[in-house]
């Protein structure tokens, strides 16, 4: 008598057990189109950023501590579906690992700064401190402003403030 092992035919599945992933599919398909149109959700923890054509950036600043070769600006992240928020970006080019913290403040938000925790940050590096996500600011030319702080070993720095208006 043979003996079969592996992989179940597609003869021998249940009904039952093909609707059950073909639901699966369907909702994991559902919540990657819905996620997929809002942008990053928001922390106080420093992320892993990838920039594009939706981020409106401040100048770039050379943070005046020891030790030299970290910059930081402020940005907007805005997108077609109206919903924004407000960015602080740190870049570590010192050759030195360095401690980093924070926060971030924008008219979309009602006037309570958003803390960006300490961390360590290797030289290299480029990281992100999100503002909340839960702002859908519309398409029709709102003015957005956003400002950023950032501590660098421990000394604050204001970052330059960005202005943009915003539409879809």
């Amino acid at each position: 008598m043979r003996r079969f092992t592996g992989v179940m035919s597609r003869v021998t599945k249940s009904p039952l057990r093909r609707i059950a992933q073909g639901v699966g599919v369907f909702a994991a398909l559902v919540a990657s189109l819905l996620l997929g149109s809002q942008p990053a959700f928001a922390s106080s923890y420093w992320q892993e950023i990838s920039t594009n054509s939706n981020w409106h950036c401040g100048y770039t600043w050379q943070m005046g501590t020891q030790p030299s070769g970290v910059v930081a600006q402020t940005c907007i992240v805005a997108n077609s579906s109206g919903w924004a928020q407000a960015v602080l970006v740190v870049s570590n080019n010192s050759g030195q690992t360095i401690t980093i913290g924070g926060m971030v403040m924008s008219n979309m938000y009602l006037g309570t700064p958003h803390p960006c925790n300490s961390s360590l940050m290797h030289s290299g590096f480029q990281r992100g401190c999100l503002g909340p996500s839960n702002k859908n600011v519309g398409c029709n030319g709102l003015l957005l402003t956003a400002k950023s702080t950032v501590h660098v070993n421990g000394q604050p720095h204001d970052t330059a403030s960005v202005n943009y208006r915003h539409y879809c």
